[in-house]
């Protein structure tokens, strides 16, 4: 893994990689809603103290959202992270190239600090929102072609391109 250098990006002492996990739960027992939390953890670190809660970094906040769904099921997760990833995608982008130059008291002049998002650990319906992929129950499997995809959720035949056609 190369920095914007094109040297390996973890053989520098002040370059950090970051492992994103996307999680939802319900917070209250008796309700349905949901709560979900952007949280990431330092890849530099060894694994036996890498989640360890002074080590974690809680990224954002992501409040139970009310909305209904085309088949008419109420659902209380975003149906897109985009707005919620923004700001995070934008401080990683200025992390990498240029990066951030902080002032300390072991570099009062300041110190190069790189920073990359090495990977997204979430479970699947957190993953595929948060990565794009299609969710269990989707019919539409490209938004290019529109292909639509029989069956139902655990019975779908995700086969049958016409890999000729443009």
């Amino acid at each position: 893994f190369k920095g914007p250098d094109g040297q390996p990006f973890f053989e520098h002492d002040y370059n950090y990689g970051f492992i994103m996990n996307i999680d939802w739960m319900r917070p209250f027992k008796h309700r349905q809603t949901s709560v979900g939390v952007i949280y990431l953890a330092f890849c530099n670190l060894p694994r036996s103290i890498r989640y360890n809660f002074q080590n974690i970094i809680v990224a954002g906040i992501i409040p139970s959202m009310d909305h209904v769904d085309e088949k008419g099921k109420v659902s209380y997760e975003p149906k897109n992270m985009n707005p919620f990833l923004k700001k995070l995608v934008d401080d990683f982008q200025q992390f990498w190239f240029p990066g951030r130059i902080l002032h300390t008291a072991n570099y009062p002049a300041g110190i190069r600090v790189r920073a990359a998002l090495i990977c997204s650990a979430a479970d699947s319906p957190a993953a595929r929102k948060t990565c794009g992929f299609l969710a269990h129950s989707a019919n539409y499997g490209c938004p290019k072609c529109y292909k639509v995809f029989p069956g139902g959720v655990g019975n779908k035949n995700y086969g049958g391109f016409d890999l000729n056609r443009t």
